[in-house]
């Protein structure tokens, strides 16, 4: 089967930037994908490979209009009322910089549309770095058996009992 590849463009969620047709995002976040196909491919299976773009580098493709289809980390869904379909690959890694197509099959030639995704590494400080500078000790939990750290921007987590003794001997005796 030829295929007939569209240009596509990328919606990135969480800290990701475009550029011209270069995307980029940080390790650990989603990518969604967004294919656009004229009212013609309505009913035409999608799918979604990276380049160079060969049956064996198809990363997934469609079962059928407006039905969520996943394999691992990548999940495709057509929605023909809105004539495009969305690829999101969830966990973005290093790996996963490079180019990649859109596809739709057809009975003619390839036609490839690029667009290129970099992923980087964001900076991680240490989590007593943080918390030191960015956070302060809301006291014992309402099981009275854990801590809670929140921000200053209203954003509580529970902290490991563990993590929490050593930063409550730190505060307590400054």
């Amino acid at each position: 089967v030829m295929t007939f590849l569209i240009v596509f463009s990328l919606v990135l969620t969480g800290v990701l930037m475009k550029s011209g047709n270069v995307y980029e995002g940080t390790v650990g976040e989603t990518v969604e994908i967004r294919c656009p196909y004229r009212d013609d491919y309505k009913y035409t299976p999608k799918y979604f490979c990276r380049h160079p773009c060969k049956s064996d580098r198809v990363l997934i493709k469609s079962a059928k209009s407006d039905q969520v289809v996943s394999n691992g980390r990548y999940s495709l869904i057509d929605i023909v009322s809105g004539l495009f379909f969305t690829v999101t690959i969830k966990h973005l890694r290093l790996t996963d910089s490079g180019v990649y197509h859109c596809g739709i099959d057809q009975w003619f030639s390839d036609t490839l549309n690029k667009v290129s995704q970099t992923v980087h590494v964001d900076d991680v400080h240490h989590l007593y770095d943080e918390i030191v500078t960015e956070y302060s000790l809301a006291g014992p939990a309402r099981d009275g058996n854990s801590f809670i750290i929140c921000s200053t921007v209203q954003h509580c987590d529970p902290a490991p009992q563990n993590d929490m003794n050593a930063l409550y001997s730190l505060i307590t005796h400054h």
